[in-house]
């Protein structure tokens, strides 16, 4: 890009600033072919959220941007990265955090994120690592989430970080979904944003033809997103818009606690029999507190992005996020248990041989999934004799528990979360 041209550029941004949410969202969709605003909108009220976190002592968000290579998600985070509160970290070790040495202690990452916004375009480098790297990094994050970064080593540094807060923003790919390790470590403390793939093949075309466009302009789309976002950030700052600031109804509050439940009950782990998927252990879901200070931060921050920002609108943004953080298999199958009614609407016992051709998955990966369900009271079964050639053997037919806990639940499924402005 010539000089002139970047300094035409900046020099329009600052004649005519994006103090609208509304002006932001054009930009970016000059540049791409946005069907649903959710990510863009999200990405925002992080980094809100961070602003909030210089004078009070929130729940960290770190939100995982789930969607297939291709899919715009580096650019748009990449778009933040000059915000205030910023900082780009593309690669972690287990030495990152802190290094344990002296001489290096002033490139340690810990304090430098300390009420800053993290943003990490490409998680992929850390799906690569084996095992032991992965699971001694996160039990770090861990621990940095909660606040604090300690470490001991044989030479006698001790170097502890307290009174941590930050957040963080990741693209990731759907491999993310296999990440046990993560999972376990982290313990629930992620928030997930799947990114809708419903319209991709209508869309596809039009996503092309926004991608030939832009081929020989790279430079200036990023300059001008770069821009459009530190502009709206100045704008909203001016704005100022604090935590307490924002108004939530009664009505609001309960379907936020509603999500904050649902959440909680629907990514509970288990310990599984690899051979049989069976349980081999009780169920023991999170209780919904520390997701439920995620969700209304995340919810006063979208609210404060424009004064137009609907309590409807900043409730279907928690909906994606709370549907996409839970076991994306399980609820897969309790939507298929829900669906399975008959005419006068009565839920209908279906076998696991039904479920395996409907969801193309493994008769082990959906019992393991059922049975958790079933712990969870959301489901139960009746078990059925047969006689077959090696004698009498028994199967189950799972059909929706409909006791009256499990109605808000049941409804919150039916609906759709990724639903743009």
């Amino acid at each position: 890009m010539l000089e002139e041209q970047r300094l035409n550029i900046m020099q329009s941004y600052l004649d005519r600033p994006v103090d609208s949410l509304f002006k932001l969202r054009s930009v970016f969709h000059k540049w791409f072919k946005y069907e649903d605003e959710t990510f863009l909108d999200l990405c925002l009220a992080v980094m809100v959220h961070t602003h909030w976190l210089k004078d009070k002592d929130l729940t960290p968000l770190w939100l995982f941007i789930s969607a297939p290579s291709g899919d715009r998600k580096s650019e748009t985070i990449r778009a933040f990265e000059t915000a205030e509160n910023a900082i780009l970290v593309n690669q972690i070790t287990e030495n990152s955090l802190v290094s344990g040495w002296k001489k290096q202690a002033k490139n340690d990452l810990a304090p430098k994120l300390n009420r800053k916004c993290a943003l990490t375009y490409d998680f992929g480098q850390f799906l690569k690592m084996n095992g032991e790297q992965k699971g001694k990094i996160w039990s770090q994050m861990r621990s940095a989430f909660d606040g604090y970064v300690i470490r001991h080593t044989g030479s006698g540094v001790d170097t502890a970080y307290k009174g941590l807060r930050w957040n963080w923003i990741l693209g990731t790919t759907p491999l993310i979904d296999g990440e046990l390790i993560m999972k376990d470590e982290l313990g629930t403390r992620e928030l997930m944003f799947k990114m809708s793939d419903e319209n991709i093949e209508e869309n596809i075309e039009k996503i092309q033809q926004k991608v030939w466009e832009n081929q020989n302009d790279k430079e200036v789309m990023r300059l001008e997103l770069t821009l459009a976002v530190n502009s709206f950030m100045d704008s909203w700052r001016k704005r100022n818009v604090g935590f307490d600031d924002v108004q939530v109804s009664e009505e609001t509050k309960s379907e936020i606690f509603l999500y904050a439940r649902f959440m909680a009950l629907l990514r509970a782990n288990a310990e599984v029999d690899p051979y049989t998927g069976e349980l081999t252990s009780f169920v023991h879901p999170e209780k919904p507190t520390r997701n439920l200070e995620q969700l209304k931060g995340l919810f006063l921050a979208l609210k404060s992005l424009s004064p137009c920002y609907t309590d409807k609108l900043a409730l279907k943004r928690l909906e994606s996020i709370t549907q996409s953080s839970i076991c994306e298999i399980r609820l897969a199958v309790l939507k298929e248990l829900i669906k399975n009614r008959d005419l006068s609407e009565q839920y209908v016992p279906v076998g696991l041989g039904t479920l395996r051709k409907r969801l193309k998955l493994g008769a082990k990966t959906i019992t393991r999934e059922l049975m958790i369900l079933a712990q969870l009271e959301f489901v139960d079964y009746i078990e059925e004799g047969h006689q077959g050639t090696q004698g009498e053997f028994k199967s189950r037919k799972w059909f929706i528990n409909t006791d009256e806990n499990n109605k808000k639940i049941i409804d919150f499924v039916l609906k759709e979360g990724n639903d743009n402005a």
